[in-house]
């Protein structure tokens, strides 16, 4: 494996800064070369992550995120509730999952997955978001279904939370 980047976006407080990382993986089960370019602008934030993978169930991926003040699209994690359902009994009871809001967060690693959200915030303290969860291809046999999903968060006070 071969890790080429410059330094991280989030490390430089000028607006306009520019972060690319390139990795090349060379394994006995196939090859791939991933770019991720991040740019961080005084509005927000900006990702594309571009990778070529021969052989691969994608041998071609391209996924793009934008981050402004109170808004997300495109590869995301889960937080809050939906990190708990999507794995019921991967968390100990001190995991900061229990206390997170549901939600989402920016995938930005440099190997997106597969889920795809938006994310809007029009006010302090309420959040919309939605995220869909493409079936993986698969070979000669049913399609499993999608998962679409949706929450709304609110704080209408410090102490209290109703998702």
């Amino acid at each position: 494996m071969v890790i080429a980047g410059a330094h991280p976006a989030a490390e430089s407080a000028a607006p306009g800064a520019v972060s690319v990382t390139s990795r090349v993986e060379v394994a006995a089960s196939g090859s791939a070369a991933r770019t991720r370019l991040v740019y961080e602008g005084s509005w927000g934030r900006a990702r594309l992550v571009a990778a070529v993978a021969p052989g691969g169930g994608r041998p071609l991926l391209i996924a793009s995120g934008l981050e402004l003040g109170g808004a997300l699209v495109g590869p995301v994690r889960l937080a809050g509730a939906w990190r708990e359902l999507a794995r019921p009994l991967g968390h100990d009871a001190g995991t900061r999952v229990y206390g997170e809001r549901t939600g989402l967060r920016p995938d930005t690693g440099i190997s997106p997955g597969r889920l795809r959200g938006v994310q809007l915030a029009p006010l302090p303290g309420v959040a919309v978001a939605g995220y869909v969860e493409p079936a993986p291809a698969s070979a000669g046999r049913a399609r499993p279904a999608t998962v679409l999903a949706a929450a709304a968060a609110v704080e209408p006070l410090p102490a209290l939370g109703l998702e």
